[in-house]
């Protein structure tokens, strides 16, 4: 009986090292991915903005449009971002948890900590170095309309890019945890 049990743990811990090394592999797979599109496609972009940010800013006539339609377009689009993480939070929760344990642990009484909690985590530390670079890229941008400087522009955007992601992804927790605010988003 003892050896039965021993067997099958083996066999469960032999199941789980496959399965991860296989998650590992389409993980590293799908950033090799995303690092060749990027190489492709967005090196140009990358060169243009080295050159705008070793170059002094000018301003343009569409500078000043743009200054002017800026706080209105920011505004608008962090809060799209964040009623987008909100609705999504609604029907798939603000993480993702494999097909087994969405079928055999979730529905138990045991504490969900140790499922939900690590991938939560995981999603907080990839939004915001997500958050960040696309800060960053939001900086370069406005650097290269000539708005500002990218020291004055890099630190508040990236600041303002975490914090709606932390938000939006917060408030997918209570949406997930409260069925009541999940009225409140529709």
């Amino acid at each position: 009986m003892t050896s039965d049990i021993a067997e099958v743990w083996t066999f469960l811990a032999d199941v789980r090292r496959r399965r991860r090394r296989a998650r590992r592999g389409r993980i590293a797979y799908a950033l090799y991915l995303a690092a060749l599109l990027v190489a492709i496609y967005g090196g140009p972009l990358v060169v243009r903005a080295v050159h705008s940010v070793q170059s002094a800013p000018t301003a343009t006539t569409d500078t000043h449009r743009l200054v002017d339609a800026l706080p209105a377009g920011l505004a608008a689009v962090w809060l799209f971002l964040l009623l987008g993480l909100i609705r999504q939070a609604t029907w798939r929760g603000p993480i993702l948890v494999s097909a087994p344990d969405a079928d055999w642990m979730l529905p138990t009484p045991l504490p969900r900590s140790r499922v939900v909690g690590t991938r939560l985590s995981a999603s907080l530390l990839t939004g915001t170095v997500v958050a960040a670079g696309a800060g960053l890229l939001g900086a370069l941008i406005l650097h290269g309309y000539g708005v500002a400087r990218i020291g004055r522009l890099w630190l508040p955007m990236v600041v303002a890019a975490i914090l709606v992601v932390a938000l939006g992804l917060s408030a997918g927790a209570l949406v997930e945890r409260f069925d009541s605010a999940t009225s409140i988003v529709f």
